[in-house]
C-alpha cells in the first residue's frame, strides 16, 4: 500500500510541478520503508492532504496542510473536505470529486476557498488525483493545496484599477463595455430591448473653474450616491468621464415603444436625482442633468453603435438648453452624418481659400450709403454659395471661425483700399462680424492692425461688430482689447442689441461708436406694441448717452416708417439692397440709394 501511495503522491507532485516532492518520494518508493514515507509525507513543504474517497474525510494533512488551514491533527482529521469548503462551492466540489472516483477525469485541477479555524478564508490552486489499487478500485483522494490568497488579492486590486473608478468607486467605461457585449449577446437571444443612458452633469465645470477640483471631486461622489441608491440592482452603473455616467438596463421586453417609454421613465428619475442643490465645504450648490438614450438591440447594434447614439442624443439635451431628457433616433445620426461631411469639407474650404464676402448697404435717415456689412458667402463645390448659418456653427466649434475670421478681416481691409480708388466709394465704412472666439485670441490686435497697415486704409473705416455674448467672459480684458484698437482709429458696434446680456452697466465701459437694434425687434414693429416699446427704450436711452443707433432687418416701408418716427436715423436691411458681390457696389450713389 505504501509503494501505491507514494507512486501516486509522485504522479500528483509531476501534476503540480512540485520538483522537490517527487524526488523524495521516489526515494520513499525505492526504499520501500512506510516510516520514512510518513517522515517524508510530514515534512514535504507543499501542503499534502489524503482523503478517503466515498466520504471526503480527511485521513491525513502534513504539516504545511496542517499551516495553512490553522487546524491540529487531532481536530482536522475528524473532519471531511466538505467542512473545509465555503458553503457556496461545496455542491460542486463534490461533485468534482465524484467525476473523479468514477473515472470521469485523470486529474482534478481547481480553485477552491477554504474556511480556516479561526474564520478566515484561505484561496488554493488544488491539484487532487485518485490511487487506485491493482484492481482497479480507488483507495484514496490525495490534494495538493498551493495558497494562492495573496497572488488572488492582487488580482483583484489590479482589476479593481482596472475596471472601477477610483473617485466614486463604480464600474469604468472599460467594465461597462464588457457588460454592454453581454447584454447585447443576451438581447440577441432573447429578443428583449434594453437600454443605454448618458446622464451629464450641467454646470460642473463652472463647479471646478470657480471653486476648485476638490469641490468638484466632493459634488461627483454626492452624485455617485444618489444614482447608487436609485438605480439599484436594476441597471448597471459606470462612471465614464469627468462629469458623465452611464446606465445600461435590460430586459425592457419585446416592444420598441414600451421599452423607451419606460426607459425614458427610469431617465427622468434619474434626472432629477441628480439635479438640485448639493451640499458642498465651499457651499451649497445647484446644478442640473441632461440625459441621452439609445435602445439596446442585439440583432442590430455593436457597442460602439450605442455609444456613439447615446451622444448625439445627449448632444440634443444639451441644445435643448440643458436638464433635459432625449432619445436617439435615426433622424439625429443622419443629421449627425451631415454634420461630420460638412466639418470636412469646411475645413477643405479653410485651406483652399473658397470663401467671399457680399456687401449689404447701410443708409442713414436721408437714404445715403454710409457703409456696408460684409456678409460671409462659402462656395461650396456642389452646393453653391452658401450663407454663415449653414456653417458657422461648426466654424465656432471646431475653431475654424479663427483663420475663417482673420481672412475676413483682411479681406474687408483689402475691399477698403479698392475702394479708395473710386470718388463714390472711398468714404464708405466697412462692418466686419467678430467671434468672441476671434476677439478673444491673445494677438487680435496685432492681427487688425496687420491688415489695416498692409492694405494702407484709414483705421476709421474699419468697423468691428460685437455681440453681446462676448461680455459675458472676461469684461475687463474685453474693454482693453476694444481700447487699445481704438485708440489707433477703428469703430466699435454692438451687434443684436437687446437679445443677449443687455446691461447699462457695460454700455458706460465700452468704447462703442454704435448700437445696432436687433431684426427680432424691427420685424413686428408695425404690429407689437411690445417690440415698439423696446425700440422706443433703446433709441431714448441711445439719446442719453449720444450713442447713434442702427435698425437691422427693415423690410417695408411702414417698419422704416415707424423706425423714423421713433427717432431712428440709419438703416439696414432688404428694403435698400440685399447682400451683393463688391463689384455691384461700384455703381453711382444715386443708383444705390434708388
Amino acid at each position: 500500500m505504501v509503494g501505491l501511495v507514494v507512486e501516486g503522491l509522485c504522479f500528483l507532485a509531476g501534476v503540480c510541478l512540485a520538483g522537490t516532492l517527487g524526488a523524495l518520494l521516489r526515494t520513499a518508493a525505492r526504499r520501500g520503508r512506510e516510516g520514512h514515507f510518513h517522515e517524508l509525507f510530514e515534512r514535504c513543504p507543499d501542503a499534502l492532504v489524503a482523503l478517503e474517497p466515498e466520504s471526503g474525510r480527511i485521513l491525513q494533512a502534513n504539516a504545511m496542510a496542517r499551516s495553512e488551514i490553522g487546524y491540529e491533527a487531532g481536530a482536522l482529521s475528524r473532519k471531511t473536505i466538505a467542512e473545509l469548503i465555503v458553503p457556496e462551492e461545496r455542491p460542486e466540489a463534490m461533485r468534482n470529486l465524484a467525476d473523479l472516483v468514477a473515472g470521469r477525469v485523470e486529474v482534478l485541477r481547481t480553485e477552491r476557498r477554504l474556511v480556516r479555524r479561526d474564520g478566515s478564508i484561505v484561496v488554493t490552486d488544488c491539484a487532487v488525483s485518485a490511487l487506485r489499487d491493482a484492481s482497479g478500485e480507488v483507495v484514496r483522494l490525495l490534494a495538493c493545496l498551493s495558497n494562492i490568497t495573496e497572488r488572488k488579492q492582487a488580482e483583484g486590486r489590479i482589476r479593481y484599477l482596472a475596471f472601477f473608478d477610483q473617485l466614486t468607486r463604480l464600474p469604468n467605461r472599460q467594465l461597462l463595455h464588457e457588460r454592454l457585449c453581454q447584454a447585447l449577446s443576451a438581447s440577441a437571444r432573447s429578443g428583449e430591448f434594453g437600454a443605454l443612458l448618458l446622464l451629464n452633469l450641467d454646470g460642473f465645470r463652472c463647479v471646478n473653474d470657480t471653486l476648485g477640483h476638490g469641490a468638484g471631486d466632493a459634488l461627483l461622489k454626492q452624485a455617485a450616491v444618489r444614482l447608487q441608491a436609485e438605480v439599484g440592482e436594476g441597471g448597471t452603473l459606470a462612471r465614464v468621464d469627468a462629469d458623465e455616467f452611464m446606465i445600461l438596463l435590460g430586459a425592457l421586453g419585446r416592444q420598441p415603444v414600451a421599452a423607451v417609454e419606460e426607459a425614458k421613465a427610469f431617465g427622468l428619475k434619474w434626472m432629477r436625482a441628480l439635479s438640485g442643490a448639493y451640499a458642498l465645504d465651499e457651499g451649497e450648490i445647484h446644478v442640473g442633468c441632461s440625459v441621452g438614450a439609445a435602445l439596446l438591440c442585439g440583432q442590430q447594434q455593436t457597442v460602439e453603435d450605442l455609444m456613439r447614439q447615446v451622444n448625439v442624443a445627449m448632444r440634443q439635451a444639451k441644445k435643448a438648453g440643458g436638464n433635459a431628457l432625449r432619445f436617439f433616433d435615426p433622424a439625429m445620426q443622419r443629421s449627425l452624418n451631415a454634420r461630420t461631411v460638412l466639418e470636412g469639407e469646411l475645413r477643405k474650404a479653410v485651406e483652399a481659400g473658397r470663401f467671399v464676402l457680399h456687401y449689404q448697404v447701410q443708409v442713414d435717415l436721408a437714404h445715403r450709403i454710409v457703409g456696408a456689412e460684409a456678409l460671409l458667402r462659402w462656395n461650396h463645390p456642389r452646393r453653391g454659395v452658401l450663407a454663415p448659418g449653414e456653417f458657422i456653427g461648426i466654424a465656432e466649434e471646431t475653431r475654424l471661425i479663427v483663420p475663417i475670421g482673420r481672412w475676413v478681416i483682411d479681406a474687408a481691409c483689402a475691399q477698403l483700399s479698392a475702394w479708395d480708388r473710386h470718388a463714390h466709394t472711398r468714404d464708405l465704412s466697412i462692418a466686419v462680424n467678430v467671434s468672441p472666439l476671434q476677439f478673444q485670441q491673445p494677438d487680435f490686435v496685432a492681427q487688425v492692425l496687420g491688415a489695416i497697415r498692409r492694405h494702407g486704409i484709414e483705421a476709421c473705416r474699419l468697423e468691428l461688430e460685437l455681440t453681446e455674448t462676448l461680455l459675458q467672459g472676461d469684461l475687463e480684458r474685453t474693454v482693453e482689447t476694444m481700447r487699445a484698437l481704438k485708440a489707433q482709429g477703428v469703430r466699435f458696434s454692438l451687434d443684436d442689441f437687446g437679445t443677449g446680456y443687455s446691461s447699462l452697466q457695460y454700455l458706460k465701459q465700452l468704447p462703442l461708436d454704435q448700437l445696432k437694434i436687433d431684426r427680432s425687434f424691427v420685424r413686428d414693429i408695425v404690429t407689437d406694441a411690445n417690440d415698439r416699446a423696446i425700440v422706443d427704450a433703446i433709441l431714448a436711452m441711445s439719446r442719453h448717452i449720444n450713442l447713434p443707433v442702427m435698425a437691422e432687418g427693415v423690410e417695408t416701408p411702414e417698419q422704416l416708417a415707424v423706425l423714423r418716427e421713433s427717432g431712428c436715423t440709419r438703416y439696414q436691411g432688404y428694403l435698400f439692397g440685399r447682400p451683393v458681390p463688391a463689384q455691384r457696389l461700384l455703381a453711382p450713389r444715386s443708383a444705390l440709394a434708388s
